[in-house]
């Protein structure tokens, strides 16, 4: 009798923990055939003796285990590349408003070429130190 209550709180727990998948997904009808799946094993359970059943329902926590951890790391995953979304589109349109800033903005004035610089002064000291 408390192998019995054992098995439908663990029961419960497996309800919970498929609930937390099931939410985590988007489209319910996908699990139509999950709960007839999960029905099965649980008929399968009374039909088997308490070791093999113990075993098979060790086996099934596991894998539950295995997809809530996946489940969890996905999320975390969404949820940073939501992040890395945001600051890209950040950067984005900050780089756009500069590139719009720097059309907008009037050209830099190029200084213009001074006046012609008398150097007659160096060619003659070139020609007298020419001729000394």
């Amino acid at each position: 009798m408390a192998e019995m209550n054992m098995q439908m709180m663990d029961s419960d727990e497996e309800d919970e923990d498929a609930a937390s998948v099931h939410s985590a997904m988007s489209n319910m009808s996908d699990f139509a055939e999950d709960e007839e799946v999960d029905y099965l094993a649980l008929e399968l359970l009374h039909h088997l003796p308490a070791d093999k059943a113990d075993k098979l329902m060790k086996s099934l926590r596991a894998k539950e285990k295995a997809v809530q951890d996946l489940v969890s790391r996905n999320r975390s995953l969404l949820k940073s590349c939501k992040v890395l979304d945001e600051e890209n589109q950040t950067l984005t349109d900050k780089l756009k408003a500069e590139e719009v800033a720097a059309k907008a903005a009037p050209e830099p004035a190029v200084p213009k070429a001074s006046a012609p610089v008398d150097t007659s002064i160096f060619a003659q000291m070139e020609r007298g130190k020419e001729e000394k």
